[in-house]
């Protein structure tokens, strides 16, 4: 035996039982090649054997070393060798766990550890996901080139960045198309959001596995838009990415933490067509779903390796199915339910094992999942058939830690992929039901795609499934992933895409680059030209924003003040013009679009008024030659009547009702009300429904009760525009 330096050494602390094999025995079907993940920057030492048959047994004190043969890296995971796939420097450069990886070890130099990518998340060498906080950190770094020092910095909210995100000081702020808005929440999945109470109405959250945005409504975070790809082919609503996609034109990698559990490498009795082991530590929480099971579509047989079970199957619509309830796990504990309360009868043994939905997601053998309802759906046409059986099996209601089974011979329960809500088919006598089941323990039937033509019919199913792109909006010369989800039918051999700019592709799930801003759609044909050839037109589009515009602001052109007068009976025309617009790159061509009510010129745009007007203020969207725009809002402008005043106050203490917003009104007091010439006078509001502000002629007060401000006594005579502005009506007077 030789010694070299090859990666950063680590030594694993933590036991991580992930499959049962001879202590000698080393992997004889590797995952992949290792050389494309090894990295020659991180040093360790590695025990260099001619052959694996020179390898020692991989025993718990050897736990973490590496041995190398020719170009291939062994990692000992007691009580087996298994590939070493890759490397990596920290958590946060970890690839993206997705099922080309599925069973596959990294190592992770800075923190002298390795990992295994299982059901969609890394798991550490105790076999714990990521933390929160971990991926938290490693969601803040990838938004390095997003991230700015304070909210000044900002670059414009506008429809085009809608849902763009970046970091200020630490605190994630997302676009909603108007304005930035601060994150309520950022965590691992959503179902680690803080309760959506009315504290939370209205705010936004983020879920770092399925990057998707949520937003509290009614006591309930709803949303989930998806940003990336699914993992995997069941259309599970919950799970994470496929691959590593960045948010608006960041960089690094976000580490994702899904609610999918590892399994133990144990067996059970249950219902099957052949006997295997007992155990009594079967746990699909404490185990690795790596193990592959050996399926033969000739017998129609499949065989859990972990626990040695064999199942009949059926072939429906091009999908496997399981004949009979998975049996995985048969005492309670770990999110599996077998007897009320760990007292009576173990109905596991009996009907298979029941499981909470989070565990019922990670429990069947690799490679094999959850029907989709459509799947469901297919099946319940062949319930007659002798081979095939619905089981009466009940159900756990768990509430408070108690869980209690029933109905028995009444109903059957299996858990579906979640998909409107709804993740649970219910079975009875001669019916069933769609629902959405809460804390509930029930069973698992578990499928997979057919490599083998229908058993049904010759012809081959055809391929159903979704498209997307990986964002929603990037900036121009950015680039952006489009991937097809297969949700049903054959299995998908070829892609060709076609994108609404004119390019194609042929690529699984390419990246294109765009140089013009505007709105992008694409859509892909899978398997062309053969039986099981089908078109998906991909959801929603993709925004691609031009160079940024700031800046623009609009003001009076004429001259005049928010004030006018029709006093002459002639008609009034004000006029506004927009201003200090600037593009990002430089370039000065703008177009102006003018809301209703005015009329554009050449430098502005003029409305004309005969009569009384209230508070008339346009707007104007400024749009630059890539499309970005932005709306500046011009000063609001109040045309009076004085030969017609609509508030006129002649006396002293004669109180007139104002309502709520600027009101003017005529101050035509007779001469030497008060005895002078000079000096002031109290002009006061009493509020009639509740306490509120009061301004005269730009003097506040409030908010109150009994509001009074002081107003010259050249102020109440001689016709005078007196401007008065509440936030809720009240009765107004003047007196001395």
């Amino acid at each position: 035996m030789k010694k070299v330096l090859l990666l950063s050494a680590f030594i694993a602390t933590s036991s991580f039982f992930v499959a049962c094999g001879e202590d000698s025995e080393a992997v004889t079907d590797p995952i992949g090649s290792s050389a494309s993940g090894i990295s020659d920057n991180d040093l360790v030492d590695v025990d260099f054997y001619d052959s694996e048959d020179d390898m020692p047994s991989c025993t718990a004190n050897r736990k973490g070393n590496i041995a190398q043969v020719e170009e291939d890296l062994f990692l000992c995971v007691p009580k087996r060798w298994y590939l070493l796939e890759g490397t990596a420097k920290t958590v946060c450069e970890l690839p993206s766990c997705n099922e080309d990886l599925t069973g596959a070890y990294y190592a992770v130099s800075s923190g002298n550890t390795f990992f295994q990518c299982v059901d969609g998340e890394w798991l550490d060498a105790a076999g714990e996901p990521l933390d929160g906080e971990l991926a938290l950190n490693c969601f803040k770094e990838s938004l390095e080139e997003n991230t700015v020092e304070s909210e000044d910095d900002l670059p414009n909210c506008t429809k085009k960045r809608r849902d763009v995100v970046y970091l200020v000081d630490d605190v994630v702020n997302i676009c909603d198309g108007e304005f930035w808005v601060a994150m309520v929440d950022v965590a691992n999945t959503a179902k680690d959001f803080l309760r959506c109470s009315s504290k939370y109405e209205g705010g936004y959250a983020y879920a770092m596995d399925e990057k998707s945005i949520y937003t509290c409504i009614d006591g309930e975070w709803n949303g989930g838009k998806k940003d990336v790809g699914k993992d995997g082919d069941d259309g599970d609503d919950v799970e994470g990415g496929d691959d590593g996609d960045e948010v608006e034109s960041s960089s690094g990698s976000v580490v994702k933490s899904s609610s999918s559990q590892v399994k133990s490498c144990s067996s059970a009795t249950g219902e099957s067509s052949s006997s295997a082991p007992n155990s009594s530590s079967l746990s699909p929480k404490s185990s690795a779903s790596a193990v592959k099971p050996t399926i033969d579509e000739g017998a129609m047989t499949m065989t859990d390796n972990r626990t040695e079970i064999t199942y009949n199957l059926k072939r429906i619509d091009g999908i496997l199915w399981m004949t009979t309830n998975l049996v995985y796990g048969t005492e309670s504990g770990n999110g599996v339910y077998c007897t009320e309360n760990g007292l009576g009868e173990n109905v596991c043994e009996k009907y298979g094992s029941f499981y909470d939905y989070e565990t019922a997601k990670g429990a069947c053998p690799s490679g094999w999942r959850l029907p989709t309802r459509e799947e469901a759906a297919a099946a319940l046409k062949v319930s007659t058939d002798p081979s095939w059986k619905w089981v009466l099996a009940g159900r756990f209601i768990i509430e408070s830690g108690i869980a209690t089974y029933g109905k028995e011979g009444e109903e059957g329960r299996l858990w579906m992929t979640e998909v409107g809500g709804y993740n649970t088919l219910q079975l009875g006598a001669g019916w069933n039901d769609w629902l959405d089941a809460d804390s509930r323990g029930q069973n698992v039937r578990c499928v997979t795609e057919s490599t083998a033509a229908s058993s049904s019919s010759s012809a081959v199913v055809p391929v159903k499934g979704v498209c997307a792109a990986s964002v929603t909006a990037i900036e121009k010369g950015g680039t952006a992933k489009w991937s097809f989800t297969r949700m049903s039918g054959a299995q998908v051999e070829t892609y060709n895409w076609e994108f609404s700019d004119g390019t194609t592709s042929t690529d699984k799930d390419p990246t294109m680059t765009y140089a013009k801003a505007g709105n992008y759609t694409a859509k892909v044909t899978v398997n062309k030209g053969t039986d099981s050839e089908s078109t998906t037109e991909c959801s929603g589009s993709l925004e691609v924003m031009g160079v940024a515009i700031s800046g623009c602001t609009c003001e009076f052109s004429d001259g005049g003040g928010d004030l006018r007068d029709l006093a002459d009976g002639s008609p009034v025309t004000v006029a506004w013009a927009v201003s200090g617009c600037e593009n990002a790159d430089g370039s000065t061509e703008f177009a102006y679009e003018w809301s209703d009510g005015v009329k554009a010129t050449a430098d502005g745009a003029s409305a004309e008024f005969t009569e009384r007007t209230k508070n008339f203020a346009p707007s104007v969207t400024v749009t630059n030659a890539d499309g970005t725009s932005m709306v500046a809002t011009c000063p609001a402008v109040n045309i009076d009547d004085s030969e017609n005043p609509e508030y006129e106050l002649t006396e002293q203490i004669t109180e007139i009702s104002l309502p709520a917003g600027t009101t003017v009104i005529t101050m035509n007091l007779p001469e030497g009300w008060h005895n002078e010439t000079s000096g002031d006078a109290h002009f006061q509001c009493v509020p009639k429904v509740t306490a509120t502000t009061l301004t005269v002629d730009g003097e506040s007060v409030g908010p109150g009760w009994y509001l009074s401000l002081l107003i010259p006594i050249t102020s109440t005579i001689n016709g005078y525009k007196l401007e008065v502005t509440l936030d809720n009506p009240a009765d107004c007077q003047v007196r001395w």
